[in-house]
């Protein structure tokens, strides 16, 4: 099924998609370069960038093959990454590192 959805979206130039990751990106760095200005947030540009293009490529894919499943396994895996960090952060020399887990979801 995840083939065929990626080889439609292949036969295409890709073009179409683009104003979506771009408006996305944008949101995420705005969010994150207000982020950045309190020296306590544990999230900052790069992780609210990559949290933004990973939740827009979920919806894209859910959209394509006309599943809710995708977003609702989308949520959940950043639902499970923030819980992770959390958790993971709460010890005293963690310096919370989000934009890895991040990275790996996209």
């Amino acid at each position: 099924m995840i083939e065929s959805i990626l080889a439609q979206g292949l036969q295409g130039n890709g073009i179409e998609s683009l104003p979506r990751f771009l408006t996305s990106l944008t949101i995420g760095l705005l969010i994150g370069l207000e982020r950045e200005r309190n020296p306590s947030a544990k999230a900052g540009l790069r992780t609210f960038a990559l949290v933004s293009l990973f939740g827009t490529l979920i919806a894209l894919l859910a959209d394509k093959s006309g599943s809710a499943w995708l977003l609702i396994a989308g949520l959940l895996a950043v639902a499970g990454m923030i819980i992770a960090a959390y958790l993971k952060g709460t010890s005293k020399n963690s310096s919370f590192p989000r934009r890895r887990e991040s990275s790996l979801l996209i």
